[in-house]
Protein backbone atom coordinates (compact mmCIF):
# COMPACT_ATOMS: atom_id res chain seq x y z
CA UNK A 1 0.00 0.00 0.00
CA UNK A 2 2.80 2.61 0.98
CA UNK A 3 4.52 1.69 -2.64
CA UNK A 4 0.71 2.62 -4.07
CA UNK A 5 0.85 5.62 -2.48
CA UNK A 6 4.28 6.64 -3.31
CA UNK A 7 4.38 5.94 -6.47
CA UNK A 8 0.84 8.53 -6.62
CA UNK A 9 2.78 10.95 -5.48
CA UNK A 10 5.58 10.81 -7.43
CA UNK A 11 2.99 10.77 -10.69
CA UNK A 12 1.13 13.74 -9.17
CA UNK A 13 4.41 16.06 -8.43
CA UNK A 14 6.04 14.85 -11.99
CA UNK A 15 2.78 15.86 -14.10
CA UNK A 16 3.02 19.33 -12.01
CA UNK A 17 6.38 19.73 -12.98
CA UNK A 18 5.68 19.63 -16.54
CA UNK A 19 7.77 22.83 -18.19
CA UNK A 20 4.82 25.22 -20.01
CA UNK A 21 5.05 26.02 -23.21
CA UNK A 22 7.08 29.21 -23.37
CA UNK A 23 7.20 32.19 -25.88
CA UNK A 24 10.43 34.45 -25.82
CA UNK A 25 10.19 37.85 -26.81
CA UNK A 26 13.42 40.38 -27.31
CA UNK A 27 14.60 43.42 -28.88
CA UNK A 28 14.73 41.94 -32.11
CA UNK A 29 11.33 40.67 -32.23
CA UNK A 30 10.03 43.82 -32.12
CA UNK A 31 8.66 46.34 -34.08
CA UNK A 32 10.11 49.60 -32.58
CA UNK A 33 11.73 49.49 -29.02
CA UNK A 34 9.86 49.33 -25.85
CA UNK A 35 8.44 52.95 -24.83
CA UNK A 36 7.46 54.08 -22.10
CA UNK A 37 3.63 56.13 -21.76
CA UNK A 38 2.36 57.85 -19.05
CA UNK A 39 -0.54 60.08 -20.63
CA UNK A 40 -2.71 56.77 -20.75
CA UNK A 41 -6.47 57.45 -19.53
CA UNK A 42 -8.36 54.39 -20.17
CA UNK A 43 -10.28 53.79 -16.78
CA UNK A 44 -7.92 50.15 -16.17
CA UNK A 45 -5.14 52.99 -15.33
CA UNK A 46 -7.05 54.78 -13.24
CA UNK A 47 -8.71 52.16 -11.42
CA UNK A 48 -5.74 50.61 -10.78
CA UNK A 49 -3.33 53.56 -9.81
CA UNK A 50 -0.94 52.82 -12.92
CA UNK A 51 1.12 55.97 -13.76
CA UNK A 52 3.18 54.66 -16.88
CA UNK A 53 2.74 51.18 -19.62
CA UNK A 54 5.37 49.59 -21.68
CA UNK A 55 3.71 48.43 -25.09
CA UNK A 56 5.66 45.87 -26.73
CA UNK A 57 4.81 45.41 -30.71
CA UNK A 58 5.85 42.46 -32.64
CA UNK A 59 7.54 42.77 -35.81
CA UNK A 60 5.56 41.03 -38.92
CA UNK A 61 7.19 38.03 -39.15
CA UNK A 62 7.16 37.33 -34.88
CA UNK A 63 3.80 38.13 -34.74
CA UNK A 64 3.44 34.95 -37.49
CA UNK A 65 5.59 33.80 -35.41
CA UNK A 66 2.99 34.11 -32.11
CA UNK A 67 0.53 33.38 -34.05
CA UNK A 68 1.90 29.44 -34.83
CA UNK A 69 2.58 29.53 -30.90
CA UNK A 70 -0.98 30.47 -29.83
CA UNK A 71 -2.73 28.14 -32.00
CA UNK A 72 -0.22 24.96 -31.25
CA UNK A 73 -1.08 25.91 -27.44
CA UNK A 74 -4.61 26.80 -27.57
CA UNK A 75 -6.15 26.79 -24.42
CA UNK A 76 -3.63 25.46 -21.96
CA UNK A 77 -1.39 27.17 -19.53
CA UNK A 78 1.69 28.95 -21.49
CA UNK A 79 4.94 31.51 -20.13
CA UNK A 80 5.44 34.76 -21.72
CA UNK A 81 9.08 35.37 -21.42
CA UNK A 82 11.14 38.87 -22.09
CA UNK A 83 14.59 38.17 -22.04
CA UNK A 84 14.51 34.88 -20.78
CA UNK A 85 13.05 36.32 -17.92
CA UNK A 86 9.35 35.11 -17.26
CA UNK A 87 6.59 37.77 -17.03
CA UNK A 88 3.24 36.14 -17.51
CA UNK A 89 3.02 33.28 -16.27
CA UNK A 90 0.15 30.13 -16.71
CA UNK A 91 -1.94 32.21 -19.03
CA UNK A 92 -4.10 29.95 -21.47
CA UNK A 93 -2.43 30.99 -24.76
CA UNK A 94 -6.02 31.87 -26.34
CA UNK A 95 -5.54 34.71 -23.76
CA UNK A 96 -3.42 36.25 -26.57
CA UNK A 97 -4.72 37.26 -29.93
CA UNK A 98 -2.70 40.30 -31.99
CA UNK A 99 0.69 39.95 -30.61
CA UNK A 100 0.75 42.96 -29.18
CA UNK A 101 1.51 43.36 -25.44
CA UNK A 102 1.23 46.33 -22.89
CA UNK A 103 2.66 46.31 -19.26
CA UNK A 104 1.07 48.82 -16.67
CA UNK A 105 3.29 50.09 -13.50
CA UNK A 106 2.90 51.95 -10.64
CA UNK A 107 5.77 54.54 -11.51
CA UNK A 108 7.47 55.58 -14.64
CA UNK A 109 10.67 54.64 -13.01
CA UNK A 110 9.33 51.53 -12.86
CA UNK A 111 8.30 51.25 -17.08
CA UNK A 112 11.47 52.78 -18.03
CA UNK A 113 13.26 49.97 -15.82
CA UNK A 114 11.31 47.43 -17.58
CA UNK A 115 11.57 49.22 -21.22
CA UNK A 116 15.35 49.10 -20.88
CA UNK A 117 15.19 45.59 -20.16
CA UNK A 118 13.50 44.30 -22.99
CA UNK A 119 15.50 46.80 -25.13
CA UNK A 120 19.01 45.17 -24.43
Amino acid sequence: MKLVGLSLFLALFASGCAEMPQYTITAAALAKPAEVVTNRTDSLVYAQNLKAMVSLVLSANAKQDFQKFVRENANQPVQILVNSRVVLNEYSASEFGTGDFYFYFATREQAQAFADFVNK
